[in-house]
């Protein structure tokens, strides 16, 4: 069977949408603090509410995935998003961090929702020749919305809306997604084969939550350590940022375009060694290298679909949703470090926890492949 475009389609402009609203998070970080009168501890609830609640969605999938199917799911899934992002946009109006933070719950639970179905729309969709770049592409997407959120932000700042009616005039971006549902659709019953024994390997999942640990670290809090640590104005810290983005989604594309013959393990590897040395540099001799810590970053998620297809492939959906179902709570856990670490010993030492989680990832890498390729 070849590749379902239906499928990967769906897949491919769900992650786009929900990549330009995700990422618009960083930028309007520092309003939410000054205009809610929040330190980086509480602020830091804004992201963990969201990540835990996204990994209540994610663990509870085995429930809930068997009765929607992945494309209702995706459905339920924007629902929530939309509805969540305008009531952000109504705690901005109302000066209520409660608002803010029951808002962020509800968008960590549709994010969670889309992200599960996602990536077993891409598996259903495509082949095994096909899937390393088809996940590449995917996550390219989600490249490209990253690039843009930072220049829709500022776009809209200029237009003089405030970050309340800017994160719900985004939401409003999705809306023509809904008119693709009624192309795909999968019967529930199928996604009776994607039962799944969630957590069934931890080892996979924290080597997964800890590489997006260090992502998210740099794409959500970079603002607000340029702006507070190095003194750069909203537009250059918005710019840094893009260029971040700019070279996640150069490096995705790359994955996409074009057919490796490179052994996988080999590439995740070096993504995670060149992600600690580049924001390591970043930290100490230029947060240019930081930008560049995109390009080493956007060769790991891809890679690592294609690792676990190789290693697994007979149960490659639920070893998918096992890798993603501690996702959530390992990204709670990084946002509330980050908060706690900030607050004790400054921005610049929360920063340097992206190292800290690519080096974990990496342990839990060589570990993996070590009992893979044990006889016992």
């Amino acid at each position: 069977m070849g590749i379902r475009w239906s499928f990967v389609l769906l897949a491919y402009f769900s992650l786009f949408f929900m990549g330009l609203i995700d990422n618009i998070r960083g930028p309007i970080y520092p309003y939410i603090l000054e205009e809610l009168s929040l330190d980086s501890f509480s602020g830091s609830f804004f992201f963990a509410l969201a990540s835990f609640f996204s990994f209540v969605s994610t663990l509870t999938a085995d429930y809930w995935l068997p009765l929607t199917g992945p494309s209702r799911s995706m459905k339920i899934g924007w629902t929530l998003v939309s509805l969540s992002c305008l009531a952000l946009g109504l705690s901005s109006y109302m000066q209520s961090d409660l608002v803010l933070f029951i808002a962020s719950s509800f968008l960590g639970l549709g994010i969670g929702t889309i992200g599960m179905s996602m990536n077993i729309l891409i598996s259903l969709g495509s082949t095994t020749q096909t899937r390393r770049r088809l996940f590449g592409g995917l996550h390219a997407c989600y490249g490209i919305a990253s690039l843009g959120a930072p220049l829709v932000f500022e776009l809209f700042q200029n237009l003089q809306f405030n970050w309340g009616e800017i994160i719900a005039l985004v939401s409003l971006l999705s809306l023509p997604l809904f008119l693709s549902f009624k192309k795909v659709q999968i019967k529930p019953e199928k996604s009776k084969e994607l039962k799944k024994s969630l957590l069934a390997s931890p080892l996979l999942s924290l080597m997964i939550g800890t590489y997006v640990a260090s992502e998210i670290v740099v794409s959500s809090r970079l603002v607000l350590y340029l702006k507070e640590i190095q003194n750069f104005s909203s537009s250059d810290s918005s710019l840094y940022l893009s260029l971040f983005f700019f070279f996640l989604m150069l490096g995705r594309i790359a994955i996409a375009a074009t057919n490796l013959k490179i052994d996988s393990v080999f590439l995740m590897k070096l993504s995670l060694l060149m992600t600690s040395l580049f924001v390591f540099m970043g930290l100490t001799i230029s947060p240019l290298m930081i930008c560049l810590s995109g390009l080493s970053m956007s060769i790991f998620f891809p890679c690592a679909m294609d690792m676990i297809n190789h290693f697994y492939p007979k149960s490659f959906e639920k070893m998918t949703a096992s890798a993603l179902s501690g996702l959530g709570f390992i990204v709670t856990c990084m946002h509330l470090l980050f908060g706690a670490v900030a607050k004790a010993l400054g921005l610049s030492l929360a920063m340097g926890t992206s190292i800290i989680f690519s080096l974990t990832s990496f342990l839990c890498l060589y570990v993996i492949v070590k009992r893979h390729h044990s006889p016992h």
